[in-house]
């Protein structure tokens, strides 16, 4: 899972990976993933990057994804 590499990233790296995996509701990212992967079939490649990108921006801290 990309847990671990995502320890190193957020919060500057000062969380473990087992506490990062206490912080996620796994149905919620399963969810979200589900969706991304719903998006490649109803997209084209060339609007599918804005289109995740405007999916990104709608989640909770995603209001800074374009700056």
């Amino acid at each position: 899972m990309a847990i671990r590499p995502a320890s190193a990233e957020i919060f500057g790296g000062t969380l473990k990976a087992s506490q990062i995996s206490q912080r996620l509701n796994r149905e919620e990212l399963i969810d979200f993933a589900q969706n991304l992967l719903l998006l490649t079939y109803e997209y084209s490649p060339k609007d599918l990057a804005n289109i995740i990108d405007n999916y990104l921006a709608q989640l909770p801290g995603g209001e800074d994804w374009f700056e």
